[in-house]
């Protein structure tokens, strides 16, 4: 399974033509190393993305995923209201990475492995299901209060745990930080390639202990590789992606109609 996780992530990472370039149309400034036992002392007097390029950010799926960014309700346990406009730029977003070739080549390879639909109406039908249905992230409460979609990529909070859930979006994180709401607190391990990073940072008050994600990857490329890993049960097998050895974690929720959570590993 492993060369057969290894081969697809690798050819959609060589398809991601829109993903930034490190050093280029987007700047990290890692700072200090903040130790796993650490609670809330700053390693990082300065942001982690200090620039990303606004060619970068005007591109259509950069655009259609920053417009839901702000369509949710991080806090837990409070239901979601899913307005008509934001029903639209849900299917908006779909619309626009369907029409990149990362997206394109995962429906292809789901379809040859029985996981998909060939029609791309019902793949996208697929696609919405698994990252934007509501749904309830405690059984107790019974509340749809989450989708996949905001947990991995939006970000959610835990008051009454005093901790940030979710949020494996570089993205996110970059818009987040140019608002002031997050402050990043170091990096917690680095690997050989700096697209991917493990940090710990504080959002809205509450911490991120532990916190991953692939960093300058587009929208359609998170989404392409981290569906695959859920549909195919990829998740936990230790690859090598473009040279850095990595794990996909994911598990689903909603009776595994819908992804509970994914996100990267330094492996």
């Amino acid at each position: 399974m492993a060369s057969q996780f290894s081969l697809i992530a690798n050819k959609l990472w060589n398809l991601d033509k829109n993903r930034a370039q490190i050093g280029s149309n987007i700047h990290l400034s890692l700072q200090g190393n903040a130790p796993w036992n650490n609670m809330w002392n700053d390693y990082a007097s300065r942001n982690l993305v200090s620039y990303v390029s606004p060619t970068l950010l005007n591109g259509p799926t950069y655009k259609a995923f920053l417009k839901l960014l702000n369509n949710y309700n991080p806090e837990v346990n409070q239901r979601e209201s899913i307005t008509t406009s934001e029903l639209e730029e849900n299917y908006g977003f779909l619309n626009e990475i369907l029409k990149t070739p990362v997206i394109k080549e995962a429906h292809k390879y789901l379809v040859q492995m029985g996981k998909s639909s060939s029609s791309v109406t019902s793949f996208k039908g697929q696609l919405y299901d698994l990252w934007f249905k509501p749904y309830y992230r405690s059984s107790s409460q019974r509340i749809q209060d989450s989708s996949g979609f905001e947990h991995v990529f939006a970000g959610e909070i835990n008051s009454y745990y005093s901790k940030v859930i979710g949020f494996h979006s570089w993205l996110s994180f970059y818009m987040k930080e140019q608002k002031g709401s997050l402050n990043y607190l170091g990096y917690l391990k680095k690997g050989k390639s700096p697209y991917l990073i493990m940090t710990q940072f504080e959002w809205k008050n509450q911490l991120k202990k532990i916190g991953s994600f692939f960093v300058g990857t587009s929208p359609e490329f998170d989404i392409a590789l981290y569906t695959i890993t859920y549909l195919m049960d990829f998740s936990g097998i230790p690859i090598y992606l473009n040279g850095m050895l990595t794990k996909v974690t994911c598990f689903g929720i909603n009776r595994n109609r819908s992804i509970g959570t994914c996100y990267p590993d330094i492996a």
